[in-house]
């Protein structure tokens, strides 16, 4: 019955990470939409990405970084968007990392060598305007 229930509660525990790697890579479908319409506000980016999800993974206060790139569409070349200029017709991709993502049963972290995954969630979209559009 212990077994039992360490199996059963290991499941649960990668369970937990593979929803939440599903709710990042939401997030960063997101966060390129937004991109999409405004490629330079990478700010609205980030801000969009929190926003996304609330229940069970609540990105507003979660430990979460956004590495956005601009992908040419002619060489696939890809620039950081802290460096490149967005073009209609380029990609805009972005990676949503969440570096600390706790794992509950101590089992795991010595089969891993750890008891926190980084999980990564990206996504990636062409750029439609350049400027983002006012209301």
């Amino acid at each position: 019955m212990i077994l039992l229930l360490t199996l059963l509660a290991g499941v649960v525990d990668l369970g937990r990470a593979a929803f939440t790697y599903a709710i990042l890579t939401d997030a960063a479908q997101e966060g390129v939409v937004y991109g999409s319409f405004c490629p330079a506000d990478t700010t609205g980016m980030l801000e969009r990405i929190r926003q996304s999800a609330s229940s069970p993974v609540d990105l507003s206060t979660a430990a979460i970084t956004m590495n956005c790139s601009y992908i040419d569409s002619d060489t696939a070349n890809e620039t950081t968007c802290a460096s490149g200029t967005p073009e209609v017709g380029d990609y805009v991709k972005l990676e949503v990392v969440m570096s600390d993502f706790r794992m509950v049963m101590p089992f795991i972290g010595t089969i891993i060598g750890t008891q926190s995954l980084t999980l990564r969630g990206e996504s990636q979209s062409p750029i439609l305007t350049v400027s983002c559009p006012t209301n």
